[in-house]
């Protein structure tokens, strides 16, 4: 009864050798699940028209415009933040990469957008697409009158942690510098 017992287990184990398999890649991400999401909705500005920054009582004070509706607003993300199972960029040639969702801005400056998320925090850039606008400006030469400027307008990278069933309100602030091209149309 005993080599009975031995020749049992020792055919088990060898059995259960057996089956095993060896994977060779274990696959870093799964397929991501775009059920669970996060919302993030927000709104862009942007100073085009500077003359009416100036209040009733003369105090400076900056009165945002928006940009031109359908600009674009993208959400990068880390491919590794998906991952079950971190692998180094060099491990058989697999590289991670930055996911970019996208949406565009509505003629109030506003944008929704729902993006894949985990139940653990990722971290995420926000940004929004660059423009070219005529600005109003205050004639420094004549107080109290405008001139225009062909200005170029840029919105900073946003930063952002994120988790599944999530809620996140963000405001986009642009940039604007003179744009002087001569070989723009």
């Amino acid at each position: 009864m005993k080599n009975f017992i031995y020749t049992f287990f020792i055919a088990g184990i060898v059995t259960l050798a057996m089956s095993c398999e060896t994977v060779d890649n274990p696959g870093a991400i799964n397929t991501i699940d775009e059920t669970r999401t996060a919302k993030i909705t927000g709104i862009v500005f942007a100073n085009i028209n500077e003359r009416n920054d100036t209040t009733s009582t003369g105090a400076g004070q900056t009165k945002y415009e928006f940009p031109p509706e359908g600009t674009t607003v993208f959400v990068e993300v880390n491919s590794a933040d998906y991952a079950t199972v971190a692998l180094d960029d060099d491990d058989d040639g697999f590289e991670y990469q930055t996911l970019v969702f996208q949406t565009t801005t509505d003629a109030n400056g506003e944008f929704e957008i729902d993006i894949p998320a985990l139940a653990k925090f990722i971290d995420a850039d926000i940004r929004s697409d660059n423009f070219l606008a005529d600005q109003t400006i205050e004639d420094p030469d004549n107080p109290g009158s405008g001139t225009t400027r062909r200005a170029l307008f840029d919105s900073a990278n946003d930063g952002l942690r994120f988790i599944e069933g999530a809620n996140y309100f963000i405001r986009i602030f642009y940039r604007d510098q003179p744009y002087n091209n001569e070989n723009d149309d």
